[in-house]
């Protein structure tokens, strides 16, 4: 993919393209287990570690303790789990702020992504707001990806085109979501079938804007 003048508006996924966010979900989700009395999911277990890192937290808890009391109840609790605590194991992909700068120079920002009520926080904790003008969360639509409804949403918002925006993300969720959109996709660090692919901020911004 090269810079296009039909884009206007980039969307990026949050965990696993803004950030390097495995340990923290983890953490997060292995304290509410613990609470539970539910075994923690272990480092190296790759099938569970893909659920924590990219569905919404209702998705998990739905996938570990099923749909009847006991999930109204870790829902609950949830709720009153302060993530600061989490935060610190939260790395920011390198270049972020400088190649978010750089795009947000040409483009219009968004972000589309699985968390709920922690991406307020994770924006004002590390300065993301001067960067992007909306922001969908799984708390603000219908349905989480790999449902599209946030990427409609996120349109909306931004009032454009789906063939001038494009979506970065780096999960199977991710691409579906976009592709029943009709949105473009790039993924990062995820080979997609049929779409562009980066391993860096750096190297997403030079493509996106058409440098070598």
């Amino acid at each position: 993919m090269t810079a296009d003048s039909t884009l206007r508006v980039i969307i990026f996924d949050c965990d696993g393209v803004l950030f390097a966010s495995e340990a923290a979900n983890l953490a997060f989700y292995n304290h509410i287990f613990a609470f539970f009395g539910l075994p923690e999911v272990a480092a190296d277990d790759q099938e569970q570690l893909a659920i924590l890192h990219t569905c919404s937290s209702h998705q998990v808890f739905e996938h570990f303790f099923g749909r009847g009391e006991r999930y109204r109840e870790v829902v609950a609790y949830a709720r009153t789990v302060d993530y600061r605590q989490f935060v610190p194991l939260m790395k920011p992909q390198p270049g972020l702020h400088e190649v978010l700068g750089r795009l947000a120079e040409r483009y219009r920002l968004g972000i589309a992504t699985n968390r709920t009520a922690t991406m307020a926080l994770i924006s004002e904790i590390f300065q993301l707001r001067p960067y992007f003008q909306h922001v969908v969360t799984a708390g603000d639509v219908p349905r989480p990806k790999p449902h599209p409804d946030m990427l409609h949403r996120a349109l909306e918002l931004f009032q454009v085109d789906p063939r001038e925006a494009v979506y970065i993300g780096d999960s199977n969720l991710d691409c579906r979501a976009s592709r029943e959109a009709g949105i473009p996709f790039v993924g990062f660090g995820y080979q997609p079938v049929d779409a562009s692919a980066v391993e860096s901020m750096n190297e997403l911004g030079n493509m996106l804007l058409g440098m070598e």
